[in-house]
Protein backbone atom coordinates (compact mmCIF):
# COMPACT_ATOMS: atom_id res chain seq x y z
CA UNK A 1 0.00 0.00 0.00
CA UNK A 2 3.02 2.34 0.27
CA UNK A 3 2.07 3.57 -3.23
CA UNK A 4 -1.43 4.43 -2.36
CA UNK A 5 -2.29 7.72 -1.39
CA UNK A 6 -1.78 8.59 2.69
CA UNK A 7 -3.97 11.12 4.14
CA UNK A 8 -1.59 13.06 6.79
CA UNK A 9 -2.72 16.15 7.35
CA UNK A 10 0.74 17.12 8.90
CA UNK A 11 2.87 16.41 6.07
CA UNK A 12 0.06 18.82 4.20
CA UNK A 13 1.34 21.44 6.50
CA UNK A 14 4.87 20.56 5.23
CA UNK A 15 5.50 19.57 9.19
CA UNK A 16 6.48 16.12 8.62
CA UNK A 17 8.25 14.44 5.85
CA UNK A 18 6.98 11.55 3.83
CA UNK A 19 9.23 9.03 5.29
CA UNK A 20 7.84 10.16 9.07
CA UNK A 21 4.52 10.30 7.60
CA UNK A 22 4.69 6.97 7.07
CA UNK A 23 5.97 6.26 10.61
CA UNK A 24 3.23 7.74 11.97
CA UNK A 25 0.81 5.55 9.66
CA UNK A 26 2.66 2.44 10.64
CA UNK A 27 2.75 3.73 14.77
CA UNK A 28 -1.00 3.96 14.29
CA UNK A 29 -1.58 0.46 12.58
CA UNK A 30 -0.23 -0.98 16.12
CA UNK A 31 -2.72 0.77 18.60
CA UNK A 32 -5.18 -1.44 18.00
CA UNK A 33 -7.22 -4.66 16.28
CA UNK A 34 -5.84 -4.47 12.39
CA UNK A 35 -8.17 -5.82 9.64
CA UNK A 36 -7.56 -6.46 5.53
CA UNK A 37 -9.52 -6.59 3.16
CA UNK A 38 -7.21 -9.28 0.64
CA UNK A 39 -7.46 -10.42 -2.51
CA UNK A 40 -5.42 -13.44 -4.47
CA UNK A 41 -2.98 -12.42 -1.62
CA UNK A 42 -2.80 -8.67 -2.29
CA UNK A 43 -3.95 -6.08 0.31
CA UNK A 44 -6.36 -3.88 -0.95
CA UNK A 45 -7.07 -1.87 2.58
CA UNK A 46 -6.24 -2.01 5.44
CA UNK A 47 -8.70 -0.62 9.07
CA UNK A 48 -6.82 -0.43 12.42
CA UNK A 49 -9.92 0.37 15.12
CA UNK A 50 -8.83 1.19 18.95
CA UNK A 51 -10.76 0.80 21.96
CA UNK A 52 -12.00 4.56 23.19
CA UNK A 53 -11.48 4.10 27.41
CA UNK A 54 -12.85 7.83 27.59
CA UNK A 55 -15.86 7.49 25.60
CA UNK A 56 -16.49 3.77 26.96
CA UNK A 57 -16.77 5.26 30.56
CA UNK A 58 -19.16 8.01 29.69
CA UNK A 59 -21.45 7.11 27.55
CA UNK A 60 -21.55 3.39 29.53
CA UNK A 61 -21.22 1.09 26.49
CA UNK A 62 -17.81 -0.13 24.11
CA UNK A 63 -16.57 2.41 22.20
CA UNK A 64 -13.63 2.21 19.60
CA UNK A 65 -12.63 4.16 17.25
CA UNK A 66 -11.00 4.00 13.46
CA UNK A 67 -7.40 4.65 14.12
CA UNK A 68 -6.17 4.72 10.63
CA UNK A 69 -7.15 3.34 7.37
CA UNK A 70 -5.61 2.79 3.75
CA UNK A 71 -6.53 1.48 0.52
CA UNK A 72 -5.89 1.16 -3.24
CA UNK A 73 -6.33 3.67 -5.80
CA UNK A 74 -9.77 3.16 -7.70
CA UNK A 75 -11.19 0.40 -5.03
CA UNK A 76 -14.57 -0.28 -5.45
CA UNK A 77 -16.74 1.05 -2.36
CA UNK A 78 -17.93 -2.74 -2.25
CA UNK A 79 -14.96 -4.06 -0.85
CA UNK A 80 -15.13 -1.46 2.04
CA UNK A 81 -18.45 -2.22 2.83
CA UNK A 82 -17.51 -5.57 2.93
CA UNK A 83 -14.63 -5.10 4.83
CA UNK A 84 -16.29 -2.75 7.36
CA UNK A 85 -19.13 -5.56 7.94
CA UNK A 86 -17.22 -7.91 9.15
CA UNK A 87 -15.76 -5.51 11.73
CA UNK A 88 -19.34 -4.62 12.65
CA UNK A 89 -20.13 -8.24 12.66
CA UNK A 90 -17.13 -9.43 14.89
CA UNK A 91 -18.39 -6.87 17.62
CA UNK A 92 -22.44 -6.84 18.25
CA UNK A 93 -22.14 -4.89 21.35
CA UNK A 94 -19.53 -2.15 20.34
CA UNK A 95 -20.01 1.21 19.56
CA UNK A 96 -18.14 2.73 16.25
CA UNK A 97 -16.50 5.83 16.12
CA UNK A 98 -14.47 7.80 13.19
CA UNK A 99 -13.05 10.91 11.74
CA UNK A 100 -12.64 10.78 8.21
CA UNK A 101 -10.59 13.48 6.26
CA UNK A 102 -13.11 15.05 3.88
CA UNK A 103 -10.68 14.19 0.79
CA UNK A 104 -11.53 10.38 1.52
CA UNK A 105 -14.59 10.46 0.09
CA UNK A 106 -14.71 6.46 -0.85
CA UNK A 107 -14.38 5.86 3.03
CA UNK A 108 -17.19 8.28 3.86
CA UNK A 109 -20.01 6.96 1.81
CA UNK A 110 -19.02 3.12 2.77
CA UNK A 111 -19.25 3.95 6.42
CA UNK A 112 -22.50 5.86 5.56
CA UNK A 113 -23.90 3.05 3.82
CA UNK A 114 -23.18 0.60 6.72
CA UNK A 115 -25.41 3.35 9.06
CA UNK A 116 -22.74 5.78 10.43
CA UNK A 117 -24.06 9.18 11.17
CA UNK A 118 -22.20 12.53 10.77
CA UNK A 119 -21.91 14.03 14.21
CA UNK A 120 -19.39 17.12 13.32
CA UNK A 121 -17.13 18.18 10.82
CA UNK A 122 -13.79 19.31 12.70
CA UNK A 123 -11.04 21.93 10.90
CA UNK A 124 -7.71 21.83 11.88
CA UNK A 125 -5.10 24.49 12.04
CA UNK A 126 -1.38 24.22 12.37
CA UNK A 127 1.47 26.63 13.78
CA UNK A 128 4.80 26.49 14.72
CA UNK A 129 6.88 29.11 17.00
CA UNK A 130 8.41 31.09 14.33
CA UNK A 131 4.46 31.74 13.41
CA UNK A 132 4.16 35.63 13.17
CA UNK A 133 0.87 36.73 13.75
CA UNK A 134 -0.90 38.59 10.73
CA UNK A 135 -1.16 41.71 12.68
CA UNK A 136 -0.31 43.40 15.71
CA UNK A 137 -1.80 42.82 19.04
CA UNK A 138 -2.40 44.44 22.03
CA UNK A 139 -1.34 43.09 24.72
CA UNK A 140 -3.53 43.58 27.34
CA UNK A 141 -4.15 39.96 29.96
CA UNK A 142 -1.46 37.95 31.51
CA UNK A 143 -1.23 34.23 30.41
CA UNK A 144 0.69 32.01 32.89
CA UNK A 145 0.40 28.07 34.03
CA UNK A 146 -3.15 26.89 36.54
CA UNK A 147 -2.37 27.00 39.87
CA UNK A 148 -4.95 25.10 42.40
CA UNK A 149 -6.38 28.71 43.58
CA UNK A 150 -7.83 28.84 39.27
CA UNK A 151 -9.29 25.81 38.96
CA UNK A 152 -12.47 26.22 40.39
CA UNK A 153 -12.66 29.67 38.43
CA UNK A 154 -11.93 27.34 35.03
CA UNK A 155 -14.38 25.01 35.98
CA UNK A 156 -17.15 27.65 35.93
CA UNK A 157 -15.72 29.30 33.07
CA UNK A 158 -15.75 26.20 31.41
CA UNK A 159 -19.60 25.21 32.32
CA UNK A 160 -20.70 28.36 30.75
CA UNK A 161 -18.49 27.75 27.30
CA UNK A 162 -19.72 23.55 27.32
CA UNK A 163 -23.62 25.16 27.52
CA UNK A 164 -23.00 26.88 24.32
CA UNK A 165 -20.10 25.05 22.29
CA UNK A 166 -20.92 22.96 19.41
CA UNK A 167 -19.19 19.80 19.71
CA UNK A 168 -19.61 16.00 18.39
CA UNK A 169 -21.60 14.60 21.37
CA UNK A 170 -24.07 17.33 21.02
CA UNK A 171 -25.28 16.11 17.94
CA UNK A 172 -25.57 12.99 19.13
CA UNK A 173 -29.13 12.02 19.03
CA UNK A 174 -28.90 9.24 22.27
CA UNK A 175 -27.71 12.13 24.80
CA UNK A 176 -29.73 15.28 25.97
CA UNK A 177 -28.20 18.49 26.39
CA UNK A 178 -27.55 18.12 30.57
CA UNK A 179 -25.89 14.27 29.71
CA UNK A 180 -23.53 16.21 27.18
CA UNK A 181 -22.65 18.87 29.60
CA UNK A 182 -21.63 16.74 31.84
CA UNK A 183 -19.98 14.68 29.77
CA UNK A 184 -17.42 17.59 29.29
CA UNK A 185 -17.53 18.86 32.80
CA UNK A 186 -16.09 15.26 34.29
CA UNK A 187 -13.83 15.49 30.78
CA UNK A 188 -12.84 19.12 32.10
CA UNK A 189 -12.81 18.34 36.01
CA UNK A 190 -10.55 15.58 35.36
CA UNK A 191 -7.80 17.26 32.61
CA UNK A 192 -7.11 20.10 35.14
CA UNK A 193 -5.99 17.93 38.01
CA UNK A 194 -2.36 17.93 38.57
CA UNK A 195 -2.38 13.50 37.64
CA UNK A 196 -3.76 14.30 34.56
CA UNK A 197 -1.97 14.52 31.31
CA UNK A 198 -3.04 17.51 30.40
CA UNK A 199 -1.86 20.61 31.71
CA UNK A 200 -4.01 24.07 31.66
CA UNK A 201 -3.22 27.35 31.00
CA UNK A 202 -5.00 30.69 32.04
CA UNK A 203 -5.08 34.04 31.64
CA UNK A 204 -6.11 36.85 33.90
CA UNK A 205 -7.10 40.62 33.81
CA UNK A 206 -5.54 43.61 34.29
CA UNK A 207 -7.41 43.55 37.72
CA UNK A 208 -5.88 39.75 38.16
CA UNK A 209 -9.31 38.31 37.63
CA UNK A 210 -9.07 34.42 36.11
CA UNK A 211 -11.06 35.46 32.48
CA UNK A 212 -10.06 32.31 30.47
CA UNK A 213 -8.23 29.09 30.19
CA UNK A 214 -7.14 26.48 27.50
CA UNK A 215 -5.80 22.61 27.93
CA UNK A 216 -3.64 21.14 26.20
CA UNK A 217 -1.38 17.91 25.77
CA UNK A 218 1.77 16.49 23.47
CA UNK A 219 0.05 14.54 20.75
CA UNK A 220 0.84 10.81 21.78
CA UNK A 221 1.27 9.71 17.82
CA UNK A 222 3.37 12.30 16.74
CA UNK A 223 5.69 12.07 20.22
CA UNK A 224 6.26 8.15 19.48
CA UNK A 225 7.87 9.12 16.01
CA UNK A 226 9.77 11.80 17.56
CA UNK A 227 8.04 14.67 16.91
CA UNK A 228 6.74 17.02 20.11
CA UNK A 229 3.62 19.02 18.82
CA UNK A 230 1.04 20.31 21.30
CA UNK A 231 -2.51 19.62 20.66
CA UNK A 232 -4.97 22.28 22.45
CA UNK A 233 -8.33 20.82 24.20
CA UNK A 234 -11.14 22.40 24.89
CA UNK A 235 -10.82 26.09 25.83
CA UNK A 236 -12.58 28.98 26.91
CA UNK A 237 -13.27 32.95 28.10
CA UNK A 238 -15.44 35.00 29.75
CA UNK A 239 -17.79 36.91 27.29
CA UNK A 240 -16.90 39.96 28.11
CA UNK A 241 -13.28 39.45 27.68
CA UNK A 242 -13.22 37.43 24.38
CA UNK A 243 -10.39 39.69 23.38
CA UNK A 244 -8.17 37.96 25.96
CA UNK A 245 -8.84 34.81 23.66
CA UNK A 246 -6.24 35.33 21.01
CA UNK A 247 -3.28 36.43 23.43
CA UNK A 248 -3.92 32.60 25.29
CA UNK A 249 -3.42 31.54 21.58
CA UNK A 250 -0.69 33.52 21.07
CA UNK A 251 0.78 32.20 23.80
CA UNK A 252 -0.02 28.77 23.90
CA UNK A 253 2.31 28.25 20.39
CA UNK A 254 4.98 28.98 22.35
CA UNK A 255 4.52 26.90 25.29
CA UNK A 256 7.80 24.84 26.02
CA UNK A 257 9.02 26.26 23.03
CA UNK A 258 12.73 25.09 23.75
CA UNK A 259 10.84 21.54 23.50
CA UNK A 260 7.34 22.02 21.00
CA UNK A 261 7.78 22.25 16.79
CA UNK A 262 4.03 23.26 16.63
CA UNK A 263 0.76 24.21 18.20
CA UNK A 264 -2.40 22.32 16.55
CA UNK A 265 -5.81 23.83 16.71
CA UNK A 266 -8.93 21.40 16.14
CA UNK A 267 -12.56 22.88 16.39
CA UNK A 268 -15.83 22.35 15.01
CA UNK A 269 -17.03 23.97 11.59
CA UNK A 270 -19.34 25.43 13.57
CA UNK A 271 -18.37 27.30 16.25
CA UNK A 272 -17.74 30.25 14.49
CA UNK A 273 -16.18 33.04 16.77
CA UNK A 274 -12.84 30.55 16.98
CA UNK A 275 -12.47 30.54 13.47
CA UNK A 276 -12.80 34.26 13.12
CA UNK A 277 -9.73 34.63 15.36
CA UNK A 278 -8.15 31.89 13.96
CA UNK A 279 -7.88 33.85 10.52
CA UNK A 280 -7.73 37.31 11.97
CA UNK A 281 -4.26 35.55 13.29
CA UNK A 282 -3.46 33.97 9.70
CA UNK A 283 -3.39 30.10 11.45
CA UNK A 284 -2.86 27.84 8.45
CA UNK A 285 -5.85 25.50 8.01
CA UNK A 286 -4.37 22.21 7.43
CA UNK A 287 -7.31 19.68 7.10
CA UNK A 288 -11.40 19.48 7.52
CA UNK A 289 -12.28 15.87 8.20
CA UNK A 290 -15.61 14.21 9.42
CA UNK A 291 -16.88 12.55 12.92
CA UNK A 292 -19.18 10.14 12.08
CA UNK A 293 -20.39 7.25 14.82
CA UNK A 294 -22.49 4.13 13.95
CA UNK A 295 -25.28 3.72 16.96
CA UNK A 296 -25.11 0.58 19.34
CA UNK A 297 -28.31 -0.84 18.85
CA UNK A 298 -29.69 -1.25 22.30
CA UNK A 299 -31.97 -3.67 23.82
CA UNK A 300 -35.13 -2.63 23.76
CA UNK A 301 -34.94 -0.72 20.44
CA UNK A 302 -36.84 -0.79 17.18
Amino acid sequence: LRETPLYCKYRRARFLSSAESEALFLHHLSQGDLWGAIRDDKVLAVACFAHEPWDTRNLGHHCSRLKTFRACKNLDIDVLTTLFSQIIVNYPEMEFQASVDCNQTLLLQALQKLGFQILDCKLSYFVTPNYKPSRSISRRYQVREMEDADRQDVLRIGKKQLAIMPARFSADSDLDQAETLKIYLEWLGRATQKSSEYRTQVVSSELGETVGFMTYKFLEGLQAIGRLVFGCGLAGVEPEHRGSYVELLLQSIHLDSELAEGAEFETSIQNFPAHRVFEKLGFPLVASSYFLKRRLELPGDT
